[in-house]
């Protein structure tokens, strides 16, 4: 049986976009998937995180096979879909299970926090130097897959997206560090910070016919 997200590696061929077919070997992180091998073009590798996959399914059609077996079908949120192949009878329905499991799994904790500071008048240009500065925290080390800061006159908007990323902004809120660089905000703040709720999300897929 295929682990999940245990670092088990396995044989396989694939075909991204633009029809280049490389062989080497699919590894199932605790977070993505992981293709390592070679094209015709040389050296390939690519990373895809649970949560950009929107579908996993078996594609039997003319155009979705490789050497003529069946593929798995990653369809993905924001590029086109890939085409894999896992070697080795049974093994590719048996992936399709894992994949499938593993992206609901990633799915249902994937969070996005986004936390509204309010400022006070004529305070902006402050704002922007300490947003220059940088993070106090390494965000990919937190686990986050997107950090960004919004600015208005009257606002910062701090934005916290990925696995768990309520457990994120608890856990910098306990961090040292987190504190000190909080510190250096409080003399432009005009209230507390308050959390904004998601009201409306919309994202367009990106079809193979438009790359």
């Amino acid at each position: 049986m295929l682990k999940r997200g245990s670092g088990e590696s396995y044989a396989a061929i694939w075909r991204a976009p633009g029809g280049q077919v490389a062989h080497g070997k699919v590894v199932l992180d605790r977070d993505m998937l992981r293709l390592e091998g070679s094209s015709a073009e040389g050296l390939s590798r690519r990373e895809i995180r649970y949560t950009e996959i929107e579908g996993v399914r078996v594609g039997r059609g003319p155009d979705e096979r490789l050497n003529s077996r069946p593929t798995l079908v990653l369809e993905r949120r924001s590029a086109p879909a890939l085409q894999l192949d896992v070697l080795g009878a049974g093994m590719l329905f048996e992936l399709a299970d894992v994949l499938a499991a593993l992206t609901l799994d990633r799915q249902e904790r994937y969070e996005r926090v986004t936390l509204v500071v309010p400022l006070k008048r004529n305070v902006l240009e402050q704002a922007r130097a300490l947003v220059a500065a940088g993070a106090p925290f390494d965000p990919e080390e937190q686990g986050l897959q997107r950090h960004e800061v919004f600015l208005t006159d009257r606002e910062a908007v701090f934005l916290f997206e990925g696995l768990a990323a309520g457990d994120v902004v608890q856990r910098l809120a306990r961090d040292p560090g987190a504190w000190r660089a909080a510190v250096k905000w409080r003399p432009l703040l005009a209230g507390a910070p308050r959390l904004a709720e998601s009201a409306y999300s919309w994202q367009r897929s990106i079809s193979m016919a438009e790359c």
